[in-house]
């Protein structure tokens, strides 16, 4: 049984004793039957808080492990991606290497080579950047949009798609960035 399966027998069977404590109530009984059936019902209800707590006890324990996983996987995914980074970094370099002369290294499983990146943009100065190339993202409630949009500023983004088409178009770039030096990347297929 599950534990979500387990807790709704639980609250359906409080809920049964809650009721049957109101229809006692209402009912004209003895008051030694009355006392046994109350004693009946308390003691179920304390039977019902007692496995409730043990099933939330339980539920506390399944999140502890299930954090504990993520936590270990989440530190293999760093580790991973470290690993990444260095082997790609050593096939570069040696890509690179006038010395090796390897070019393009093709086999039948994968094939490694360099390309020449795209241009990009490179921020030098961030406060040097005119406010006409910098997207705001404003994060405030809905009522305070017309009148106070400066303290909602939570990032402020250099609009790079369009200072590149500019680079590119040949026109000036605004002080505080630059058309990165082509560069190169891996390409593994």
């Amino acid at each position: 049984m599950t534990t979500t399966t387990a807790t709704g027998q639980i609250k359906e069977t409080l809920a049964d004793i809650m009721a049957a404590s109101e229809v006692l109530a209402a009912m004209e009984l003895a008051p030694e039957e009355m006392e046994r059936y109350a004693q009946a019902v308390h003691e179920q209800a304390r039977e019902k808080v007692v496995s409730m707590a043990l099933a939330v006890q339980h539920i506390e324990a399944e999140q502890e492990v299930r954090t504990a996983a993520i936590d270990r996987l989440q530190a293999r995914g760093r580790t991973a991606d470290a690993r990444i980074a260095w082997l790609k970094g050593l096939m570069k370099a040696a890509l690179e290497s006038e010395t090796l002369a390897l070019g393009t290294v093709r086999h039948p499983l994968v094939s490694v080579s360099l390309r020449t990146s795209p241009p990009s943009i490179e921020v030098t100065d961030e406060g040097a950047i005119p406010p006409v190339w910098k997207r705001a993202t404003i994060v405030t409630l809905l009522s305070e949009v017309p009148e106070a949009l400066l303290p909602g500023v939570r990032r402020i983004e250099v609009e790079k798609k369009e200072l590149l088409a500019q680079a590119l178009e040949g026109k000036p770039l605004p002080p505080g960035v630059r058309l990165a030096a082509a560069a190169r990347h891996l390409v593994i297929r």
